[in-house]
């Protein structure tokens, strides 16, 4: 008796230990603060030290060292300057949250709707499951208006998921780096290449054919619209000769500044979106759902029917 009991206790600490390893395997990585890791970047740069392992930094610091270390960029000043610039796309992402926040919860609200008309009718005496599946029409009433109620949730999420969409935040980095590795002494040409191996393929591809004699008009053709702004900038620096650092920083800024305009007026225009699902399906999928099956199943209780 003691050994099956010995080899049930040993039975159930294996089953713990394989829970406990499962579950280390699926906990989710803690997130990077951005800005706090590059503050603490630059406070070790600046003290002469070297910066925490990757394990314990975002993304962005890795990108930014790795650059740093490839054009011989002094990292803390561009650290610095990064974190003006994360600072002003969470105040963008944040302007984008409280504008769709109103619409988002108008969309919600209509979605639950027939579900409140249905349990007003349920409290008003009201027998809607009865008229529903009591007869052909009345299962035919159900299934349209659960068709229509599926369709309106369907389209209004699409919507609110095309307005929740942000703008592409890569692009003022990138310019910001750029501007960073000109301002230390760094080849035009070169810096583009080396950003854009860490941003975008093509953009590094379009830099390496500017270090060897081409010019932007044509290396603007390797990359898609989304550089357009920075080959604006590299194109007039490159006919007038002069540094594209302060331009390339104000580009940085503009895009953000776009991206918190963009996200107020997808949330403007989302608005006046949400009329068309709640007129085409909502509505009907209400009245079919709530006002159909109370008002018929009152009409029979008083009828006598």
């Amino acid at each position: 008796m003691r050994g099956k009991q010995d080899a049930t206790r040993r039975s159930k600490n294996g089953l713990n230990c394989i829970k406990c390893k499962l579950r280390g395997l699926f906990k989710k990585a803690p997130e990077v603060d951005e800005i706090a890791a590059l503050m603490r970047a630059s406070a070790l740069l600046k003290a002469g030290l070297a910066p925490e392992n990757s394990a314990h930094i975002g993304p962005l610091l890795q990108r930014t060292l790795s650059i740093c270390a490839q054009t011989g960029a002094a990292p803390a000043p561009v650290i610095d300057h990064l974190i003006g610039g994360i600072e002003d796309a969470k105040r963008a992402e944040s302007e984008r949250k409280i504008a769709l926040a109103g619409p988002g919860a108008s969309a919600r609200l209509l979605g639950v709707l027939p579900a409140a008309a249905l349990g007003l009718g349920i409290m008003l005496g009201a027998n809607p499951f009865g008229f529903f599946f009591g007869s052909a029409a009345g299962f035919a009433v159900f299934m349209l208006g659960i068709g229509f109620e599926v369709a309106g949730m369907w389209w209004m999420r699409r919507l609110l998921q095309g307005a929740a969409t942000g703008e592409e935040m890569d692009v003022p980095f990138a310019l910001d780096l750029v501007a960073a590795c000109v301002n230390s002494g760094s080849a035009m040409p070169r810096a583009i290449a080396v950003v854009g191996a860490h941003f975008d393929e093509n953009l590094a591809v379009a830099g390496k054919f500017l270090e060897i004699g081409g010019l932007p008009v044509e290396a603007k053709k390797l990359c898609g619209k989304k550089w357009e702004s920075l080959w604006e900038i590299v194109e007039l620096a490159w006919d007038k000769g002069f540094s594209p650092v302060e331009m390339l920083r104000q580009g940085a800024r503009a895009q953000r500044a776009g991206a918190a305009a963009a996200a107020r007026e997808k949330a403007a225009e989302l608005g006046v979106k949400l009329v068309v699902p709640l007129g085409t399906t909502l509505l009907p999928a209400f009245v079919l759902l709530g006002i159909v099956p109370i008002v018929l199943s009152q009409a029979s209780a008083i009828m006598g029917v």
